[in-house]
């Protein structure tokens, strides 16, 4: 992308405190093991086709493949920043390869972590973002006990020591980062809670006031209504489940979830089920994709909920539907959120009539344009 040179340089000015030489030495070294009570399940169920994807060295994003790049990881060119890049240092591939089961899952998981660590065994300011570090910490929790734990002793010593600089960074990130976008701010408490969880070296003393630093968080990036700040309802489905990953994770170790925390779950999949046509999958407008049913449906079934859709508006997530018997519109009014005001999409039963573009999965020019007026169809109001 021709930005992209710029936006390194932007990324590495905002961090430069971080880069100073004695940064990696301040987050410390591991010489012993850490020791997990327990591990984080996983909420959505895994493709064990993309899986395979991964063994044969393509990472798989919404039905679009490129060449898993262990080489150069994404960064420079027109890949990086993009969903590829993210589910790559997110390590988010790792549930796919636990579906894909036996030594051909478990060594890809190993061999693929293993070149990660040796390459970024400093800090980098794209591989340890601190959004990335949060998901991929999370993720290689979540595996261990399948692709980690029974690991030869010169993996785990690294594994371990890696895993205990990117935590440690982490609570450097939460505690230092003045400028710390929301969403990455969100993520990395999260994290810290996850982890933590079930690490009680690891969290010490911090799991209350990182509860109560992630209710700000919450607060900060999602409406009352269920919806986030990025206007997107993909990002939604997302939210919702790191919710439910935290709350299981809190009750299977003794704890007592905070009421505002299911509130929340349960609002964000009321206003999921809400904004979906009647085949069940999402609008595809504000950088959203045609899915999410099977997700939806997940998220639905676990906490039980039964929803009667009918017209509602969302007015803080700028999105109001309208139902009559099998036809279903979806418009979407946010203030200020995008290039064109009051689009639509309507649906009939498992028929799209009226639709959107969609978005493009890396070229910025494409995902501008996919999201203004000429690709949409909207509303307008003409007076004499």
């Amino acid at each position: 992308m021709p930005s992209q040179w710029l936006k390194n340089l932007g990324h590495k000015a905002s961090q430069v405190k971080l880069l100073r030489p004695l940064y990696d030495a301040q987050l410390g070294r591991r010489d012993t093991h850490l020791i997990f009570q327990s591990f984080p399940a996983v909420i959505f169920d895994s493709d064990a086709g993309r899986g395979r994807w991964i063994a044969s060295g393509k990472i798989d994003c919404h039905g679009k493949r490129a060449d898993l790049d262990m080489g150069g990881w994404f960064i420079g060119g027109d890949f990086q920043g993009t969903p590829f890049f993210t589910k790559t240092h997110k390590f988010s591939f790792l549930d796919e390869l636990k579906s894909l089961g036996g030594d051909v899952g478990r060594k890809t998981s190993r061999q693929i972590t293993w070149k990660w660590m040796n390459d970024f065994d400093s800090y980098h300011h794209l591989a340890w973002n601190p959004s990335l570090a949060a998901h991929r910490l999370v993720n290689w929790m979540a595996a261990y006990p399948y692709a980690f734990e029974q690991a030869d002793d010169v993996f785990l010593d690294v594994f371990h020591n890696s895993f205990y600089r990117q935590f440690q960074h982490l609570v450097t990130t939460l505690e230092h980062r003045n400028d710390l976008d929301l969403m990455d701010r969100f993520d990395v408490v999260w994290g810290l809670l996850v982890i933590g969880a079930h690490c009680a070296e690891l969290a010490q003393e911090g799991l209350e006031s990182w509860i109560i630093l992630l209710k700000g968080a919450v607060e900060d990036i999602s409406f009352d209504d269920g919806g986030l700040i990025t206007h997107n309802v993909l990002d939604v489905v997302n939210f919702s489940a790191q919710l439910l990953m935290l709350k299981n994770s809190l009750t299977h170790t003794g704890r007592t979830p905070p009421l505002w925390l299911s509130k929340k779950i349960e609002t964000c999949v009321r206003m999921l089920n809400h904004v979906s046509h009647g085949d069940r999958n999402l609008t595809a407008m504000q950088g959203s994709i045609v899915a999410g049913k099977n997700d939806i449906e997940k998220l639905t079934r676990v906490l039980g909920l039964r929803i009667r859709r009918g017209d509602v508006m969302f007015e803080g997530s700028g999105y109001s539907v309208m139902r009559k018997r099998k036809t279903s519109v979806i418009i979407d009014h946010g203030v200020g959120a995008n290039g064109s005001p009051n689009a639509f999409e309507m649906a009939h039963g498992l028929n799209r009539i009226i639709v959107s573009c969609g978005t493009h999965f890396y070229d910025e020019a494409w995902q501008a344009s996919l999201n203004s007026v000429h690709a949409r169809s909207t509303l307008s109001a003409m007076g004499d």
